[in-house]
């Protein structure tokens, strides 16, 4: 059981990684750099673990340390901060290891274990970070059943990264953007405000993003999980109670 400040290094990460009780999640947008990591680790400050094996032995050459692979449920003992470090990993580059990874950025979230063993569900926050696992969270459904989930992108404006959420009748003009990597907010703007959000169809990721609002003409349904569904509360339209289109 973790009770000390800790960092773990994951390639994924996901709801079932903590327990439901007593965990909220407050999302940092902290970008530390490989050679952060890499003094903290060898320090001794923060364990580090990855759910995949090829990623960690990658991260094993790059941090040039050990870098266990992490299968079971971590543990949060009352009173503790554990920081979720999320890397960036396009596996088409990893052979130019030293290069890609000197560039490196992780994006950090932070999970707080609460001592009354209780979230409320005003603090809990989807632990995601990027577009790879936000269809686990939510997504729109289009008319053919695809789904619909949003994704991260630069702005070419001022190079900030995140999901980009718009008024709609703007289609792809991403001048009036409010740009956030907060799934909650992605979540009450596209389905209480009316406003879309840039999204790629699951089944073609080479497909262009587009701007998508819940809908009749392009999403007239959306997904949300279960246990997110105090988000949408008194929405217009209701979260499809199927898990996929």
């Amino acid at each position: 059981m973790l009770n000390a400040p800790t960092m773990i290094l994951a390639s994924t990460f996901s709801p079932s990684m903590l327990p439901r009780e007593g965990s909220s999640f407050g999302v940092a947008f902290e970008r530390l750099s490989l050679s952060e990591i890499r003094k903290a680790l060898r320090a001794g400050l923060w364990a580090s673990a990855v759910g995949r094996p090829e990623v960690a032995d990658h991260m094993s050459r790059a941090l040039q340390m050990p870098v266990p692979v992490a299968r079971r449920r971590v543990q949060l003992a009352a009173d503790t901060r554990l920081f979720v470090l999320n890397p960036r990993l396009r596996t088409d580059l990893w052979g130019e290891l030293d290069r890609e990874l000197d560039d490196l950025q992780f994006h950090c979230f932070e999970v707080r274990s609460v001592s009354d063993g209780t979230a409320t569900n005003r603090n809990v926050k989807a632990p995601t970070m990027n577009h790879e696992n936000f269809d686990e969270i939510f997504y729109l459904i289009g008319n053919a059943g695809e789904r619909l989930v949003p994704c991260v992108i630069t702005s070419r404006k001022c190079g900030e990264r995140g999901y980009h959420v718009m008024p709609p009748g703007k289609g792809n003009d991403v001048s009036s953007a409010t740009i956030t990597l907060d799934p909650r907010a992605v979540v009450e703007a596209v389905v209480l405000r009316g406003m879309s959000v840039r999204c790629k169809p699951d089944t073609d990721e080479r497909a262009p993003p587009s701007a998508i609002s819940l809908g009749k003409r392009s999403a007239p349904r959306y997904w949300l999980r279960p246990d997110l569904h105090d988000w949408v509360k008194g929405a217009r339209i209701a979260p499809s109670t199927a898990a996929f289109a």
